[in-house]
């Protein structure tokens, strides 16, 4: 018998971790071709965005206190030439909020290319944080600019 032919899924799906302390804080990774970036996890087929991101941050943090924002926006990026991407992405961005400031802990993060940038150091470092808008999306948040539920941010 011949193994049954299933097609590739349509579109690759990533969720972008918006993680912001209680001091307003963001947490940021240094990447080596887009500067800093949230944290960004490829989800598996079966694996929800909720559920990838309660696994980043307990492997991430241990046993902290965090919840959800209520506001979560979705992105379709454009077709990218090139290595990266060889299929239109639908990107889901959280934001979680920590209960604490800025933990000590950071499990295998601890490498060094890890910040936490209050409002003060985004802003002057927005054109080196990937992608364009995240700071303004953010900071919308922090300052309560933003409405809750669903946006889209294309």
């Amino acid at each position: 018998m011949d193994p049954v032919w299933i097609p590739e899924p349509r579109f690759a799906r990533r969720t972008m971790l918006l993680i912001a302390d209680a001091e307003k804080s963001l947490f940021l990774c240094g990447s080596c071709c887009r500067g800093w970036t949230p944290p960004e996890l490829l989800l598996e087929s079966e694996v929800t965005c909720y559920s990838a991101a309660r696994a980043f941050m307990s492997a991430a943090f241990g046993d902290i206190a965090f919840r959800f924002g209520e506001m979560r926006g979705r992105f379709w990026p454009s077709p990218v030439e090139g290595w990266e991407c060889d299929r239109r992405t639908a990107l889901t961005v959280l934001i979680i909020r920590l209960e604490t400031s800025r933990p000590d802990r950071v499990g295998h993060l601890n490498d060094g290319r890890h910040v936490w940038w209050g409002q003060d150091q985004l802003l002057e470092n927005r054109r080196h944080i990937y992608p364009p808008g995240i700071v303004s999306l953010i900071d919308g948040y922090f300052d309560g600019r933003l409405p809750d539920g669903d946006l889209r941010l294309e």
